[in-house]
């Protein structure tokens, strides 16, 4: 690994941030959260709606 130029590890870190930033896009989108919290109605809108 020492032996390893400068470019390669420049290569290994945009790798890494690429995958990182389709393992949270992918997350984000498949989130059971998210999507419950989508078809969920706030505790602040029912108190609205009865009153």
């Amino acid at each position: 690994m020492y032996e390893t130029g400068w470019t390669t590890w420049i290569q290994f870190a945009v790798f890494l941030v690429v995958g990182l930033l389709v393992y949270l896009g992918y997350g984000r989108r498949n989130s059971t959260l998210a999507t419950a919290a989508v078809t969920t109605p706030d505790a602040t809108d029912a108190v609205l709606q009865e009153a």
